[in-house]
């Protein structure tokens, strides 16, 4: 399963929500990021919360560190993200 999310994530064919979509509006984070840290890995952890099941590490499109929390939905992979200032 977690080899499976890193592919969807680093191939592009993952969902992102409307609220997802306005929060990373709202953190100025763009699509490229998401696919930039399916590219460059760091970890996927495993994590005991029923909507946001993995949390996967890796660099966006400037090198920082940021955090993409992935569910699967009817085999679609959803995501949103924190950024390096949410991560403290």
């Amino acid at each position: 399963m977690l080899r499976k999310i890193i592919e969807d994530l680093k191939n592009g064919p993952f969902e992102i929500t409307i609220h997802d979509a306005i929060r990373m509006n709202q953190r100025e984070v763009a699509k490229a990021n998401l696919l930039e840290v399916g590219r460059t890995v760091t970890s996927v952890e495993h994590q005991n919360f029923p909507n946001a099941p993995f949390k996967v590490k890796g660099k966006d499109l400037e090198g920082e560190m940021m955090e993409v929390i992935c569910d699967y939905v009817d085999e679609t992979l959803i995501v949103t993200v924190l950024t390096k200032e949410e991560l403290v």
